[in-house]
Order: structure tokens, then C-alpha cells, then sequence
């Protein structure tokens, strides 16, 4: 296994609103698959709303809050959001 530097940018491949989530977890909340030039393809929230989204849509990886954690710190990780055109 190597590391990899990963590109910001990516394109959206498919997604689904959230509507059931563990305790803690705000919902609804988008979350979506985004392919990056690397082959790789994540899973994260997406900070948009769904009536916004479309296939191929040009996304921004960035850091942040993804659920809380035990001791009220939170957890952070991948997110996406939508570039400004």
C-alpha cells in the first residue's frame, strides 16, 4: 500500500438523501459517491441540496464534521461541495 495525494477536485457519480441516521447525526443530509482523477471514487457528505445535484457535477473535496464522537468532539472527514461557477 502507498499513499496518494489526492486532487480536490471530482465529479459527482450518483447520490441519495438521508433520512435514518445513528443518534447525534442531523438529518436529512446528502451523501454521494464523487470519482477524483486519481480512479478513486469516495463516499462523503455532500454540502448541497439534492434538487441541485446532476450527474457529473463538478464537486470540491474539502475537510470537515462528518457525526459526532463519544467524547463530544466530533469526527472529522471527507466532504464535498458543489464548485461556484
Amino acid at each position: 500500500m502507498e499513499t496518494v495525494e489526492l486532487s480536490r477536485a471530482g465529479r459527482l457519480y450518483t447520490w441519495t438523501t438521508v433520512h435514518a441516521a445513528p443518534p447525534g447525526v442531523a438529518t436529512p443530509y446528502v451523501l454521494g459517491y464523487v470519482d477524483l482523477p486519481e480512479g478513486v471514487r469516495l463516499l462523503a457528505p455532500i454540502d448541497a441540496r439534492e434538487a441541485e445535484l446532476r450527474a457529473g457535477l463538478p464537486l470540491t473535496l474539502s475537510l470537515g464534521p462528518v457525526r459526532p464522537d463519544d467524547d463530544a468532539t466530533g469526527v472529522t472527514g471527507y466532504r464535498f461541495e458543489a464548485v461556484a461557477l
